[in-house]
């Protein structure tokens, strides 16, 4: 078991220079934002977040030098929700958002290394995906799933809770916290 992962602005830019895993609803948030910041939060797909958090995910991304890491699965998962929510607007939203996709690295991660990994039984082929792919480039994995966090950032890895990160955000942004 590796040393607890903490909130620290140093440990932070190094992992984040070396790219940015994204869990798949907060990479929908992100090509969102990409596609029109405005539709943020009117949508089934974004309904949980606001404009705020795709600007804190733009400081992430900023602090990854715009390099964002995918994997299949995320790329899978997501594609999969925005044609079911999306209907007639996903070939528009998907010509806008291509050029975006293209940029990324891709990862590929064998099912049969993910599927050997007990907790894939508790996570899904996603999250043990995205977590293999982190112990591969050395990147920095933001997510929703509190579970995940707390799990992972016990064994070392670099793993932040996008909520907690939202809440540290707007209480700066609003001037309690400094």
């Amino acid at each position: 078991m590796g040393k607890p992962f903490t909130l620290d602005k140093r440990i932070i830019q190094r992992y984040a220079s070396k790219g940015l895993i994204l869990d798949t609803k907060l990479f929908i948030l992100f090509l969102a934002g990409i596609y029109n910041p405005n539709s943020i939060g009117k949508n089934k797909l974004t309904k949980e977040f606001s404009i705020e958090d795709w600007e804190l995910i733009q400081i992430f991304l900023k602090a990854s030098n715009n390099k964002i890491l995918v994997t299949p699965h995320i790329l899978t998962e997501s594609s999969n929700f925005l044609e079911r929510d999306l209907k007639g607007e996903f070939q528009i939203w998907f010509k806008k958002i291509s050029k975006e996709l293209m940029k990324m690295k891709e990862f590929l991660i064998e099912k049969n290394k993910i599927l050997s990994i007990p907790e894939t039984q508790r996570f899904g082929i996603t999250d043990i995906g995205t977590i293999i792919t982190r112990k591969i480039c050395g990147g920095l994995i933001i997510t929703s799933d509190s579970n995940l966090v707390r799990e992972y950032s016990k064994k070392g890895v670099p793993i932040l809770n996008f909520n907690h990160l939202r809440n540290i955000y707007w209480a700066k942004k609003k001037g309690i916290l400094s």
